[in-house]
């Protein structure tokens, strides 16, 4: 459904944890790939259907004129069409709302948010001394986890 092709269906699979040891190259590599799957536009790394502009873009119509009432209405038929193609981008924007709401009182979401793109900001070289290469892309799935974990619980 909504989380299809996502980074967190990836992170909830045996395989993303039990990775052989690996070498600082593949460890880079490793996290590079994480975060081109956790771009600005999509924090909570789901695939979106169509970009933001063409999302903004689509248009309203308030659906056809009620004629009568037999067989199923016309705007259940497009809210059953529409929904599930744009769930992705709902999500995503009640994300972003529960995000400032978390702003305002220094929630926790907040700070899980603050800390994955602290994680992808950060240069390899200013955390080198503070934890070796490899954990990197390690502590960026935890860190995505918690964002998901926190925005359920928000």
């Amino acid at each position: 459904a909504a989380i299809s092709g996502s980074l967190l269906q990836e992170l909830l699979r045996r395989e993303a944890w039990s990775w052989p040891e690996m070498d600082a190259a593949g460890a880079e590599e490793r996290f590079a790939e994480l975060v081109e799957r956790l771009p600005w536009t999509s924090p909570l790394g789901m695939v979106l259907p169509l970009s933001w502009a063409e999302f903004v873009s689509l248009d309203y119509d308030g659906g056809p004129k009620r004629t009568s009432k037999r067989g199923t209405e016309p705007w259940v038929l497009r809210l059953q069409r529409n929904i599930p193609f744009l769930l992705a981008h709902y999500v995503t924007i009640l994300f972003f709302l529960t995000l400032l709401h978390a702003l305002s009182n220094f929630g926790f979401l907040l700070l899980a948010a603050a800390a994955q793109a602290g994680l992808i900001l950060a240069p390899a070289e200013a955390l080198a001394g503070a934890l070796p290469g490899q954990a990197r892309p390690r502590l960026l799935q935890v860190a995505h986890l918690l964002l998901w974990l926190s925005f359920f619980r928000s």
